[in-house]
């Protein structure tokens, strides 16, 4: 009986092992800046951001999509999987229709650990 005890106690921990060792074999997207500051820009102007990421995990990094809340963003980003330990870019357009202070978040989900990456662009139209 004791034996067949630490043989399931055995099993078990073997079996939380294998699931940690699962989860820390994830894909992480780790962005060089989630914020850019344009600055001062002219009404009429088109700005182009950039920003790179990088797959630091196990597994492809894969971009489902790139929404932005305002019509004034337009995005672009690559549909094909990024392999470890390369990099990727999501290029985002700011049209500055209309004079003042602006925060513009741009939301990327993606198959990383936190399934969704928050991107703001920000500046002052004159």
């Amino acid at each position: 009986m004791m034996i067949m005890v630490l043989l399931c106690l055995n099993v078990g921990l073997y079996i939380g092992r294998v699931k940690t060792y699962e989860k820390s074999k994830t894909t992480n997207i780790t962005f060089e800046k989630e914020e850019i500051n344009i600055g001062d820009i002219s009404i009429g102007d088109e700005i182009l951001c950039e920003f790179n990421f990088y797959n630091l995990g196990y597994n492809p990094a894969i971009i489902y999509e790139v929404k932005a809340d305002c019509g004034c963003l337009e995005t672009e980003f690559c549909k094909n999987p990024i392999s470890t330990g390369e990099s990727g870019h999501i290029k985002v357009k700011f049209n500055a229709d209309y004079k003042g202070w602006f925060v513009k978040p741009v939301s990327v989900y993606h198959n990383g650990q936190k399934g969704i990456s928050q991107l703001i662009i920000m500046g002052c139209v004159i």
